[in-house]
Parts: structure tokens; sequence; C-alpha cells
């Protein structure tokens, strides 16, 4: 693959702030560094996917590969609308979209906010009960705030260095999308009150009204966004590469494009680290990059892969995978529960509560997205399960498959059948008590 084509699949996989960054300044990452931007932030959110996923993947035996399709569909129209409008897309969680638009300053902040609720509209407009396939329409709920982020390149092990966000923007984007029904847009009390004060919108009872627009300057203002070509050197590939999943990577090593899906036997290790008293410390990079160093550790010690690390009001959640190519194994399920014990034990040495949920099945695995932003993702019931287990966790919990596979090198105790969100039946867990 020649250098450009090289430069263009791997951008596809990384946020704009990290490639503004490196046409800045393309220099290895000596240390962890943090970044701090004035932003407006949407959270996407689509409805009741993991029911979706439930469903079709028990009526259909090819359930997985409907899914997969379902949601590169979807998310393929979502994400042109974002990028049309000038949106970054800071992460994809699963059926969910993290976008900002930065500001140089307080006074650009109202237009920002502004720009986001327009393209909210937009994708409300155009998505809402959107026909995905037969008798199938999907929708989703927004939400709108605004205020600082922080950006964190933190980790190093083995040079690979995970980007993680957070920040009051981000957590009061995703509540305000909490609030909102399908169609609906649900904006922060911090936003609207800058969009009110510079008469770019008003309240009326309990709802807001932005000012309204021409058309044909509401199409201009939506889609003023030209595509960047970022200029970074060929001696940046390397640093760019340490963001993007080794899956990804080892396609291209062999000579493929990035785009790729297959299904596979994985398991799956959620992580929530943190508690609300030990919040403060979360938003601190020394802390931060602390705990990305034990996890790195714990997870490749075992040829784990670490898929996403965010932080919320609640703590850091962290998703990885034993089983992802190129570093597949037969013991993988084993290898997740090792990691599971190894990483806990190390969290409890600086102070870090963790709770832990672990699914063993098949999951789809590949990219989803367009051109101009893709991820690498898994999606599928046992991923939905195994963080579903890790929220209710007060250890390490585990699926029945993963107890199945592991119970010869382990002891567990049954836990009671219980209704779990996205399952049509009460589930069978297993807590993991020690090694026998």
């Amino acid at each position: 693959m020649d250098v450009k084509k090289l430069k263009q699949e791997l951008r596809k996989y990384v946020p704009n702030l990290i490639l503004q960054r490196l046409e800045k300044e393309p220099n290895f990452i000596e240390k962890p560094f943090s970044e701090t931007y004035l932003t407006a932030s949407l959270f996407i959110d689509i409805v009741e996917f993991s029911k979706l996923t439930e469903i079709v993947v028990e009526k259909y035996q090819n359930g997985l590969e409907l899914i997969a399709n379902i949601l590169s569909l979807y998310l393929e129209q979502l994400i042109r609308i974002i990028t049309n409008s000038g949106g970054d897309i800071l992460k994809f969680a699963g059926d969910a979209l993290f976008v900002v638009w930065t500001a140089e300053n307080e006074n650009l902040l109202p237009e920002k906010i502004l720009k986001a609720a327009l393209c909210g509209l937009h994708i409300q407009e155009k998505l809402f009960q959107f026909p995905v396939g037969e008798g199938i329409r999907l929708s989703v709920r927004v939400g709108i705030s605004c205020g600082k982020i922080y950006t964190m390149h933190v980790g190093g092990a083995f040079n690979r260095w995970e980007f993680v966000t957070l920040g009051q923007a981000l957590n009061l984007s995703a509540k305000a999308q909490k609030l909102a029904n399908p169609g609906e847009i649900r904006i922060s009390k911090n936003a609207w009150t800058l969009l009110e004060k510079n008469s770019l919108g008003r309240r009326k009872e309990n709802k807001f009204y932005l000012k309204p627009m021409p058309i044909e300057q509401k199409i201009k203002f939506l889609n003023d966004f030209q595509f960047k070509e970022y200029h970074i050197p060929d001696s940046a590939i390397p640093i760019l590469k340490n963001y993007v999943p080794r899956a990804i990577l080892s396609r291209m090593e062999e000579g493929h494009d990035s785009w790729h899906i297959e299904f596979l036997q994985v398991s799956i290790l959620f992580i929530r680290i943190g508690s609300s008293n030990q919040m403060e410390k979360l938003y601190e990079i020394k802390k931060v990059q602390e705990v990305m160093k034990i996890i790195q550790n714990c997870v490749y010690t075992y040829e784990g892969s670490i898929n996403r690390f965010g932080v919320d009001d609640k703590g850091a959640v962290i998703l990885t995978a034993f089983g992802l190519p190129p570093l597949i194994h037969d013991d993988d399920p084993i290898r997740a529960i090792r990691s599971a014990l190894y990483a806990k034990e190390e969290l409890r040495k600086i102070a870090c509560e963790s709770k832990m949920g672990i699914a063993t099945g098949k999951v789809f695995c590949g990219t989803v997205g367009n051109e101009i932003r893709s991820e690498y993702t898994m999606h599928g019931t046992n991923v939905n399960f195994a963080a579903r287990l890790m929220q209710i966790s007060d250890g390490i919990m585990c699926d029945e498959t993963t107890y199945q596979l592991t119970k010869d090198f382990f002891h567990f105790l049954e836990m009671p059948p219980k209704i779990f969100k996205g399952k049509l039946k009460p589930v069978v867990y297993y807590k993991l008590i020690t090694d026998l």
C-alpha cells in the first residue's frame, strides 16, 4: 500500500483533534499529556438497539450479520450528516456517538452550539423511523451541551497510546439524551442559556425554539464545512498507527484495505473503575495514566485488546476483548479471567474499586462508518451482556458460556436467574470466587 493510501486509511480511525495535533506537532509521544478544548457537545444514541440485537439474533440464523449490516447502514447516514456539519466524532460507544464542535473562544461558542442543534434537528428529520430492513426502523435520541472537555493521551505500554476524552460537556450531553424521547433533542441549561443570551433562540414554557433561519441560509450554515486534508508528514505514520486497533493494522500490513467484517468467538471483559468519591482523581491525568498503564499491562500480558476507554460521572469504563485478530487463542476465556484477576489486584493496590463482567460468544468484529470516519467495533448480545454483568457486579461476574469453558480452572458461585435489560427471559450467571 502506498504512503498516501496508507495515511488515508489510518486517518479514518482517529478524530480530527488528533490529526490537527499531528499536523502541527508530528512528534513521538514520550510521556502522557492532556489538552483542553471549549466545545459544543452532541451525544447520539440509537434507541433500543440492544433489544433489537437480541430479537434479531434469536429469530434469524444469520442474525449477527443482519445486525452488523443494519448498524453499518444507519451509522453511515449519521456520520455523513455529522461530518457535513463540521462535527468531530470523538468516539463510538457501541450504538452511540460523542461529537464535538470546538470553539477558539467563548464568543464563538454560541454559534457552535447552534450548529450542533441544527445538526441534531437534521438527523431527526432524516433518520427518525428510518427503514433499515424488513419491518425494522431505527430512531435516535439526541442530547446537546457545551463547555470544556479534556483529552488525554495515556498508556504507552508497547508503544500503544489511548486517547481518552472526559469533561462535563460530554457528561451533560449524555444526561440530556437520556431525557429525550425517540426523535427528540434535549439541550442542557448551560447551552440554551447561551443561545438565548445571543438571540439565537428562546424558551417558551418547557421547550426551546431556535431563531427562524431561511432555508438557503440554514443549508449554507450546515454545509459550510469543507473536508480538510490534514498534511501529516510520512514520519508521523508510526505515531498515527499507535491509535489504530491492531486488527486493522494487521490487515493493512498484509496489503488489504482496512474495511473488514467477520464473526468471531470472543471473550468480552468490561471493567468499571472508581466510585463517586473517587471521581475527582479520575479527572487528573496522573491518576488516569496510572489506571491505564495497569489495564494495558494486565490485558496485554494475556494478549488481549483494549477496544474502548472512557470516563463519565460514574467512573472509568474499559471495554477489552480476548480473541480479536491477530491474537486468537483456544483459551481466550481463561485469559480473560486471568486478566480480570490480575487487574483487580493491581487496581486494589492503588485504592481503586473495580467491577467486572465477562461474556463469551459470537461477536461481530469489523469496520463501521464511511470513507471519512470509521471505527473498528465489536457488536452482539455478548458485548451487551458483559456490560450488564459489570453493572451489577460486586467483583467479577461471568455468563454461562464463560463458566462452562473455564469451570475446570476456577471456582464459581451460581447466581439466581435474573432478567437483564435486552434479554428476553431470566438468565443464570456466575460469580467468580477464586482459582482451583
